[in-house]
């Protein structure tokens, strides 16, 4: 998916299985795979070439934090909170699950 597609994608999806009544829980089960799958390439990245992946170092300290803003991202756009705070997407508690192994690895 490039430039956008998988935020429309999953705008579409999300609309139509609302829509359905029985849907909803077959939506966040997909969408917290995704978030899971996402992170778990992530972490794969950070992990390095020991575990088969791609060599990738660190050369600034800068670069520790822009994994962090990825992470953070991440985050917003799984959980989507609204204006007031609501939660309108997965559970923060969820998704944090999901993300604390990469936040370990980028801070080491």
């Amino acid at each position: 998916a490039q430039d956008g597609d998988l935020d429309r994608i999953l705008t579409e999806m999300s609309g139509e299985l609302l829509g359905h009544d029985g849907f909803g829980e077959l939506l966040w089960g997909v969408l917290e795979q995704i978030c899971a799958n996402i992170v778990k390439a992530c972490e794969w990245c950070l992990i390095g070439d020991q575990m088969g992946s791609l060599d990738r170092r660190f050369s600034h300290e800068e670069d520790a934090s822009v994994v962090l803003e990825d992470m953070m991202a991440l985050r917003q756009y799984f959980v989507q909170k609204d204006e007031d705070g609501n939660t309108n997407g997965l559970d923060e508690e969820v998704v944090a699950h999901k993300i604390s192994r990469m936040e370990i690895l980028a801070n080491q």
